[in-house]
């Protein structure tokens, strides 16, 4: 899937050879998926139940049922600051896709945040918004001047999301229902224990989860930090892969859980994907197949399954935690 390319909506996409003389060159790709919040028993039990029997299987088979046409409201937030090429690439392609996206992102940059819940006390201080993109004085969160959908916060990414939740997306959707929270894409991966602690782009979505909202949080190998002026458009850009990526899978969670709008993932669940490194100068240049890990809760799990081009499966636990 070189650039962001989708398979076509009828063609299923090939599945590695397990066979140790296949020679094929195989990229990897880490899907984790635990529980961000602490939802009663019951509904721990039947959230896994559901959400077992909907992922059971690699999300290369819901790959085959793209494109996706349901229209999605999205609330996208990350850690990077509302400036990072990652969050603008991103947005840029769910927008193509259709999809309603208003963006709030910190001010600054706030990796390494965790779940940290710290609002602003004053206006921008010196030396202002990440990248230059807010000047010093400026009121505590706004929008860019050419788009009143991108928003910035001067917080950090947990009170960001929450910012969105119930200030922005009121006034932007109005009655309508917020279908989910999109976390990052983080520059850096984050993948291993007590991510809540550490991971700002997870801090965000279980913030959104324990606000009763669908939330996946997504991390990318790459984790060169920046600005989205530095995107030329090309198709080969780091950013502009992730991007397309996320709102690939974003559109295979949606046709592949419902065609109705009803909820996208189970009351008290998330997911956490991680994305290795690629693009130019790497060795995975094609970002092919999705596989899942359902540890039972996000802070116990220690490891993911993951394929790597040696064609072996392999427990991954590498964490960078931003």
């Amino acid at each position: 899937m070189t650039g962001g390319s989708r398979p076509k909506a009828n063609e299923t996409p090939e599945v590695p050879s397990n066979d140790a003389d296949d020679k094929t060159q195989w990229p990897w790709f880490i899907v984790k998926v635990g529980v961000l919040g602490s939802p009663p028993a019951e509904v721990h039990r039947d959230a896994m139940k559901s959400l077992s029997r909907v992922w059971h299987a690699s999300l290369c088979i819901i790959f085959a049922l793209l494109p996706c046409a349901l229209s999605l409201n999205i609330l996208l937030t990350n850690d990077d600051s509302w400036a990072s090429a990652n969050i603008r690439a991103t947005y840029d392609a769910l927008k193509a896709d259709g999809h309603d996206v208003l963006l709030v992102g910190p001010a600054v940059q706030q990796s390494g945040k965790g779940g940290t819940f710290v609002v602003p006390t004053v206006n921008i201080t010196p030396p202002g918004g990440e990248f230059g993109s807010i000047p010093v004085g400026a009121p505590y969160f706004g929008h860019e001047v050419n788009n009143p959908d991108i928003f910035y916060f001067n917080g950090t990414p947990a009170a960001t999301a929450i910012f969105g939740i119930d200030i922005l997306v009121p006034q932007h959707f109005g009655k309508k229902k917020l279908d989910l929270v999109v976390s990052g894409p983080n520059e850096g991966k984050n993948n291993g224990p007590f991510v809540y602690t550490l991971s700002g782009t997870i801090g965000a979505a279980y913030n959104a989860v324990g606000r009763g909202i669908p939330a996946i949080a997504f991390s990318a190998g790459n984790n060169t930090h920046r600005s989205f002026t530095t995107n030329t458009g090309a198709a080969d850009d780091p950013a502009n892969i992730v991007g397309r990526l996320t709102a690939d899978l974003v559109a295979a969670v949606a046709h592949g859980v419902n065609t109705k709008k009803d909820r996208l993932l189970p009351l008290g669940v998330g997911i956490n994907v991680n994305y290795p490194t690629f693009g130019p100068g790497n060795n995975c240049t094609q970002v092919t197949c999705f596989m899942t890990a359902s540890p039972d809760t996000l802070l116990t799990h220690t490891s993911a399954s993951i394929y790597h081009n040696t064609n072996d499966w392999r427990s991954h636990d590498e964490p960078d935690y931003h």
